[in-house]
C-alpha cells in the first residue's frame, strides 16, 4: 500500500492592526485645552479691539482739531460783520456812500441826534414841507417834458436852499450823506448762516423812539424826505 503524503495546510489568522496616533485631534479635548484655546481667542480679540480703539481715538483727535480751525476761521469771519458802533453782529446791514456799513438800528440813533440837533438850531425848520412834497410828486411823473422838469427841480432847490436840511453825516468818516443807506443783502445773509453755524439767533430788535416830526414809511424816509434832491 502506497503511502500518500498529506499535505497540512496552516491558516494563518488574521489580526486586527491598531494603529496608536499621538496627535491631540483624536483625542477628546480636555477642560485645559479648552480653556487654554479661549484665552487664546480673547487675546487675539483684545490685540483687535485695542488697535480698533487706537484708530477711532486718531480719528477722534483729527476731527477734533478740524473742529477747532473751522470754529476759528468762523470766529475771524465774525469779526469783520460786527458794525463799528455796538460791536455786534449787523443783522440788518446797511452801506453809506462812503463805503463804511452799519447796522440799522446804530444809524437811525446816529441820524436821530443829527436831527434833534437841527431842530434845536433851527426852529423854523418844517420837516417833510408839504410844498416840497407837491414838488416831490410832480418831478416823479414820467411823463413831464424835460423843459418843465427843470424847471421845477429848479424852484424846489431855492425853496430848499431857504431851508436847511439837517446835515446827515458817516459815524466813521464824517463826509456828507445825501442820500438813503442802501441794505446789503448779501451781508445779511452771511451774517445769518455764521451765527447758524455758531448756534446764534437774532436777537429781539428794541423799539426805536422815533423824533417828534420825522415821518415816512421806510426806515430813512423821516431823514430823507425827497429822495430827488
Amino acid at each position: 500500500m502506497s503511502k500518500k503524503r498529506s499535505k497540512q495546510h496552516v491558516s494563518i489568522a488574521s489580526t486586527d492592526v491598531i494603529e496608536i496616533s499621538s496627535s491631540d485631534d483624536d483625542c477628546p479635548p480636555t477642560s485645559t485645552s479648552r480653556l487654554d484655546s479661549a484665552r487664546k481667542r480673547l487675546s487675539e480679540s483684545e490685540k483687535d479691539a485695542c488697535h480698533i480703539q487706537a484708530q477711532l481715538r486718531a480719528e477722534l483727535c483729527q476731527h477734533t482739531q478740524e473742529l477747532k480751525e473751522a470754529r476759528m476761521f468762523i470766529s475771524t469771519i465774525k469779526d469783520h460783520l460786527l458794525c463799528t458802533i455796538c460791536m455786534t453782529e449787523m443783522w440788518s446791514p446797511y452801506v453809506l456812500i462812503c463805503g463804511h456799513t452799519f447796522c440799522q438800528e446804530c444809524l437811525e440813533k446816529w441820524f436821530d441826534g443829527t436831527f434833534v440837533q437841527h431842530l434845536e438850531t433851527h426852529n423854523n425848520y418844517i420837516p417833510n414841507d408839504p410844498v416840497l412834497a407837491n414838488y416831490q410828486a410832480a418831478l416823479e411823473n414820467p411823463h413831464m417834458p424835460d423843459e418843465m422838469r427843470r424847471q421845477l427841480h429848479a424852484e424846489a432847490m431855492a425853496i430848499i436852499g431857504q431851508q436847511p436840511q439837517p446835515q446827515y453825516t458817516c459815524p466813521s468818516c464824517r463826509v456828507l450823506v445825501k442820500n438813503k443807506p442802501i441794505k446789503v443783502f448779501s451781508l445779511k445773509s452771511l451774517v445769518r448762516t455764521v451765527a447758524g453755524q455758531l448756534r446764534e439767533s437774532s436777537p429781539a430788535r428794541g423799539v426805536r423812539g422815533g423824533v417828534t416830526g420825522r415821518v415816512g414809511d421806510g426806515p430813512w424816509d423821516g431823514f430823507f424826505p425827497f429822495g430827488w434832491i
